[in-house]
């Protein structure tokens, strides 16, 4: 009886969840005519999820889904547009209802489940890229960090994750614990950690070259996006959260991914996204100092004409329905603040 009745909760939960998107939905077409503001998308990877620790860190959406809000977005009346385009917009105070598609990282599912679609229906988007991965042998720290637990999950070595996370160390920890990591402000630390574990796993040079071969983009493949499209904005050279960072560390950090930008594509960069939605005291005159005009911050949310260029909002989707509650809340809310 305890079973049935708890299949029918669920059921009904299902059901309302169902409702309120369908509601949310239909509400958005008719709100989007009340509020005229423009929004700045961004993913990170559009591919098949799994269940490893990589793609639960890592925001990751189904194609499917990703093509799903694209049609959406055009049905809301947006014009797709470039992080340029939204410059012109602030800096004269004027606003177009503007969509900008963004990525984050670098990773060459973008190039192979994404670009076509943007590319057959001549949609620009920008790629804040963490310069040190492109066509890079090594992994990215953090990426490392994900892939030694996917390793040890795999090979069913609970001991080590035992003496790095305590006992009981189930994936909802895990990840609970990965994201205390990686907004800790003690980054030497993390990395004696990340080497550490790498000893543990053994984790070989030959292994680590095939993974990240497998998920950052090359060089050339940028350029073909470049010729299609694409903007390239920064991300930082090493994706280091900045809050364990000192003025000078940050300064390399920024400049010397505004300066492979320049150096490989012969870019400017004008735009410049915080790793993990974290700032510091130093990195807006860095930013201004290195040529860039805008930063997206850590917000959620329109964008209104007067939007301080330096902590820009962005709306992150995993889904399509999580994507049609987001948008429908802030159109409520501007709204609300409109009549208040």
């Amino acid at each position: 009886m305890a079973f049935h009745n708890g299949r029918l909760r669920s059921y009904i939960s299902n059901l309302e969840r169902c409702f309120t998107d369908w509601i949310c939905s239909l509400l958005n077409l008719i709100l989007t005519h009340v509020v005229n503001q423009s929004i700045i998308l961004g993913f990170h990877r559009i591919a098949q999820p799994t269940n490893s620790v990589f793609d639960h860190r890592i925001g990751i959406m189904d194609p499917s889904s990703f093509q799903k809000i694209i049609a959406y977005i055009k049905k809301l009346g947006y014009h797709f547009g470039s992080l340029e385009d939204l410059r012109k917009y602030l800096t004269n105070h004027k606003m177009k209802k503007l969509c900008i598609i963004t990525f984050d990282d670098g990773y060459k599912d973008l190039f192979y489940n994404a670009y076509p679609m943007l590319k057959k229906h001549n949609i620009p988007f920008a790629l804040f890229l963490v310069t040190s991965t492109v066509d890079s042998s090594n992994l990215l720290w953090l990426h490392k960090l994900y892939f030694i637990i996917d390793k040890i999950i795999d090979e069913g070595k609970n001991n080590i994750l035992e003496k790095y996370f305590g006992p009981n160390a189930n994936l909802e920890k895990l990840l609970l614990s990965i994201r205390n990591i990686v907004r800790s402000n003690k980054y030497l630390d993390i990395s004696r950690l990340v080497f550490s574990m790498a000893q543990e796993v053994k984790l070989s040079i030959t292994e680590e070259r095939r993974r990240a071969k497998q998920i950052y983009l090359s060089e050339s493949e940028l350029n073909d996006m470049i010729n299609n499209g694409l903007s390239i904005c920064v991300h930082g050279h090493n994706h280091l959260p900045l809050n364990s960072l000192s003025q000078e560390e940050t300064e390399e950090e920024i400049k010397n991914s505004v300066k492979y930008i320049e150096r490989h594509f012969k870019k400017k960069p004008e735009y410049y996204c915080l790793p993990y939605s974290i700032g510091n005291q130093y990195y807006i005159n860095i930013a201004r100092e290195s040529g860039i005009w805008g930063v997206i911050g850590g917000n959620t949310n329109l964008i209104r004409h007067y939007e301080y260029q330096y902590n820009l909002p962005r709306i992150e989707p995993y889904d399509f329905n999580s994507f049609c509650r987001q948008i429908c809340g802030l159109y409520i809310k501007a709204i609300l603040r409109r009549i208040g």
